[in-house]
Formats: structure tokens, C-alpha cells, sequence
């Protein structure tokens, strides 16, 4: 079965994921500060409530509070580094969060090697200014176990 799916820009691919998870008015959405519009603006148009949390020097967030009526979690990562640990994102999974890690900032050959399977859906974005170009073009790219759903 198909894992990746390409789309015109990241800012798609996000919208698509949340599309397909059913994203709603009443859920919450929470997403790193320290991010690009793209990715708040893929949330705009389900109406769903952003909230934002903040990172240190380090690029991690080592004082989240995951809320009670958030859907999806968007964890970046930053220069190899996660805003989140693996401790919190376990938690969220656990409670039934969706995750999304954001790697438009941070991905390498492991990332889009075939072989190599994610834990996580992941967003990547091959915009002009990012590690690797193709001019413009986003890649969701999902576990195996959620391909069938997509």
C-alpha cells in the first residue's frame, strides 16, 4: 500500500491530514509557536481552536500541557530536534490524539528512504528555502497501519 502522498505544497498535505481525521469546530488543534503560518493557516478552515505552545533555547518544549479536548498535536522538529519528547507523544497517542510530526524544518535520506517506516504521520515541505528543493511540493508521508484510512 501506498505511505506517501504528494501534494502542491506542506500547507496541503497538512490540510488533507486534518480532512481526513475529521478535524471539527469543537476539536483543538495544538501546534508549536515556532513555526510558519502554513501550518496554522492549513487549520483555519476547519474552524477548530489553535492553541499554541512554546520551545526554549534548545528548540524543546519541556513545559507542555496537553489539553483535554485536543485532536491533533503537531510536533516540529527543528534541526533534528523534537519539541516534543517521546514521553508526551506517547501520552497523547495513548488518549487518543492524533499526531502529526512537522519535519519541514528537519528531514534527511532516512526520511524518504522506502525501507524506513515512521511511527507517526509526517509532513515535509520541499519549498525553495528548505533542505531539499524541487521548487515547491509537500510529501504527508504515513505509517503503514494508517494507509487504508487515508
Amino acid at each position: 500500500m501506498k505511505s506517501n502522498f504528494l501534494f502542491e505544497s506542506s500547507r496541503v498535505a497538512i490540510y488533507q491530514y486534518a480532512k481526513s481525521i475529521g478535524l471539527s469546530p469543537e476539536d483543538r488543534v495544538q501546534i508549536l509557536a515556532f513555526t510558519c503560518d502554513a501550518v496554522t493557516d492549513a487549520i483555519k478552515p476547519f474552524g477548530s481552536k489553535i492553541s499554541l505552545y512554546d520551545c526554549d533555547n534548545s528548540l524543546q518544549s519541556q513545559n507542555f500541557t496537553l489539553m483535554d479536548d485536543t485532536k491533533l498535536l503537531i510536533c516540529q522538529v527543528t534541526f533534528g530536534v523534537s519539541a516534543l519528547s517521546e514521553d508526551v507523544l506517547a501520552l497523547a497517542s495513548s488518549r487518543g490524539v492524533n499526531i502529526l510530526i512537522d519535519k519541514s524544518l528537519s528531514y534527511g535520506a532516512k526520511d524518504l528512504s522506502a525501507t524506513d517506516a515512521c511511527k507517526y504521520p509526517e509532513v515535509f515541505s520541499f519549498e525553495v528555502s528548505k533542505s531539499f528543493t524541487i521548487g515547491w511540493g509537500g510529501m504527508l508521508r504515513l505509517p503503514k497501519k494508517l494507509t487504508a484510512e487515508f
